[in-house]
């Protein structure tokens, strides 16, 4: 029950606080390894429905529902044969194996991982359109600019995090980075964080601070059955100091 009112039971990204003020924070995020899946990967997919495609996606990615869609990667160096139940097929399959087991440095299993907070998605058709000098109203594609990431747990990198098995999971590194964070409760939406977002911009520029807010990303953390008041948000904007 804990979940429904607001436990974060999962691992979040660690990070360092740099200024606390004003109802923000700055922080200093290490590099980490996001499991990505965009809108233009899923064809004519547009606004919730999106969001549960990609959410479904990456929860099988990394075996919340079932089987792990991936392919684990051993990080022990050992040596060949790696001995095998018959019928059983090494890529993306949790594998029943005899004695002794003798694997090579490549051999590869599918790997179940641990979910991480927050689920962090992007608008880029919004952001662009905010950039530019347009008359209304706007037309966006969300089709073609929105992502969903995972975060994947602290002990990968991007070369032993399990290879997925469906091609509209994407991984890559984020490097490390500088970025300015307000929290809010309440159910996370495009047009809920688009305002938290523009007041964390007002108040980055009351402090002087040198922002890039067509870079914005929004951060939930907690499953949509969670109460609304209790639910954690963020926005982020990445910040030069």
């Amino acid at each position: 029950m804990g979940i429904v009112f607001g436990r974060i039971d999962v691992e979040t990204p660690k990070h360092e606080v740099l200024k606390q003020e004003n109802g923000i924070e700055i922080r200093r995020y290490p590099s980490q390894v996001a499991a990505t899946v965009s809108a233009s990967s899923l064809g004519d997919v547009k606004g919730k429905k999106f969001e549960g495609i990609a959410f479904g996606i990456l929860a099988r990615y990394i075996g919340v529902f079932s089987k792990p869609e991936n392919v684990g990667k051993s990080g022990v160096d050992m040596t060949a044969p790696v001995l095998m139940e018959p019928n059983q097929e090494a890529k993306g399959e949790k594998i029943a194996m005899t004695g002794p087991v003798i694997m090579e440095a490549t051999a590869r299993q599918s790997e179940k991982i641990a979910m991480t907070g927050p689920v962090m998605m992007t608008d880029k058709t919004e952001r662009s359109a905010e950039a530019v000098d347009m008359t209304a109203p706007v037309l966006m594609d969300e089709s073609k600019a929105r992502t969903m990431s995972f975060l994947l747990p602290a002990k990968y990198t991007i070369e032993t995090a399990p290879a997925p098995t469906d091609s509209r999971v994407q991984l890559s590194e984020m490097p490390e980075r500088v970025e300015a964070v307000i929290v809010f409760s309440g159910n996370l939406s495009t047009e809920s964080s688009r305002a938290k977002m523009e007041e964390l911009n007002k108040k980055l520029e009351e402090m002087h601070i040198q922002a890039d807010a067509s870079k914005w990303t929004m951060a939930g953390y907690n499953p949509p059955f969670c109460l609304p008041f209790m639910k954690t948000n963020e926005v982020h904007i990445p910040v030069t100091l």
